[in-house]
């Protein structure tokens, strides 16, 4: 999905306001959210918290072993394809109007509808899921499906800004630059790295884990590189009113207040990035950086001056367990390496010290996979009380997360 450009930089500190929002990921640690004032985190270095729902208000978690079923493919490529006729066709049209001012206005009237439309669905498909209504496959279908239409609206408006700039004289209007730039910050349009996965390759089978309320989804891939993304549609207020331009007093400038409300809720040293809303046109601002072992793009709301969005990429071995835990069976051995919940955790499973191929993988009674030839898998680790199992033969070992 395409990214917010960068507007006017903002440099606080030691702060480097990068050019491009790019993928991220932190280590463990720390809480949810900052508290509603500017007091630093209780983290140290790199070790902040994944942005997570709350734990008691999760309804749901699974592993799912899926890829996109046909018709969510098909109605994905569907939309892909409309776009590109759309936008085709608003070339023609636009070289032959004689309005060309309210023929554009109209064209970004419609596509400041449709986005909130959109945005409107994905709020009701978060909703289903976390009441149980819909399975996991169906989710993730109606998420490509999402992401498509979201990057056929970027397409089509990105077609007017290109075709406005070569008619001499002519620019787009106040309104229609807010409504364009607005496009970029709706739900259904930021980046998720698990869906662009599933997106590219639909029909390979990926084991996703899901973790959800009613208004917050958490979606990871496991590997050695540990794709997360998390949003949390109770942080988003579009309608609030910006609290860091209110808070901003004479000599005081909003952007600053902003960046420096990123730097408490991801570390000061991590942020590499921070993009304000182009022409005060929305209340969300971006934040891009890096840890230690990955690296981050978050997007912050300032009527709830929380995060609401985040992407994290993670190169899984790089980082250190929090505890080890092992059960045996005779010279068969499982181990688990724990980091934090929706983080890396890896399995490995060992006899008589050499590592078993082929070990059938199960976490919280899902199968996730089996050992590789060094007789390792990386998986998401779940909430607390989960059991891990590994059956070799007609050995099953088992070992259960700490409550």
């Amino acid at each position: 999905m395409d990214q917010p450009g960068p507007p006017a930089a903002v440099v606080v500190a030691a702060v480097t306001v990068a050019v491009l929002l790019a993928a991220v990921a932190g280590l463990v640690g720390g809480v949810t959210q900052a508290g509603d004032d500017d007091t630093p985190l209780n983290a140290t270095s790199e070790e902040l918290s994944y942005l997570s729902p709350a734990p008691e208000e999760v309804t749901r978690e699974t592993y799912t072993r899926t890829g996109i079923d046909v018709s969510a493919a098909a109605a994905a490529d569907g939309q892909r394809l409309r776009g590109r006729h759309t936008a085709a066709t608003f070339e023609q049209r636009f070289g032959g109007v004689e309005n060309r001012s309210a023929f554009v206005e109209q064209v970004a009237a419609r596509l400041e509808t449709r986005a909130l439309a959109l945005d409107e669905h994905h709020a009701e498909v978060l909703e289903a899921y976390g009441e149980g209504e819909y399975t996991t496959g169906r989710l993730l279908g109606e998420l490509v499906r999402m992401d498509a239409a979201a990057a056929t609206h970027q397409r089509l408006r990105d077609r007017v800004e290109t075709a406005v700039e070569a008619v001499d004289g002519f620019e787009l209007n106040r309104t229609v630059q807010e409504q364009f730039v607005a496009l970029d910050t709706e739900i259904p349009a930021l980046e998720s790295p698990v869906v662009d996965e599933l997106a590219a390759a639909p029909f390979d089978r990926t084991t996703v884990y899901t973790q959800a309320t009613e208004t917050a989804l958490v979606l990871a891939t496991a590997g050695e590189t540990h794709l997360r993304r998390v949003t949390l549609r109770g942080e988003r207020d579009r309608n609030g009113p910006n609290r860091f331009v209110q808070g901003a007093t004479d000599g005081q400038n909003a952007n600053s207040l902003a960046l420096k409300r990123a730097q408490n809720l991801y570390g000061e040293r991590q942020v590499r990035g921070f993009f304000p809303p182009p022409l005060g046109a929305t209340s969300v601002y971006g934040v891009q950086g890096d840890t230690a072992v990955g690296e981050f793009v978050g997007y912050i709301d300032g009527a709830t001056r929380n995060r609401f969005h985040e992407r994290r990429s993670i190169d899984a071995p790089g980082i250190p367990a929090v505890q080890t835990l092992s059960d045996t069976a005779g010279s068969v051995e499982l181990s688990v390496e724990t980091t934090t919940p929706t983080g890396p955790m890896q399995l490995s499973v060992t006899d008589e010290d050499n590592p078993v191929e082929g070990a059938a993988l199960s976490v919280a009674n899902t199968t996730v996979g089996t050992t590789d030839a060094a007789g390792e898998r990386w998986v998401t680790q779940p909430l607390a009380g989960a059991t891990v199992r590994a059956t070799v033969g007609n050995e099953t070992l088992q070992v259960t997360l700490p409550g």
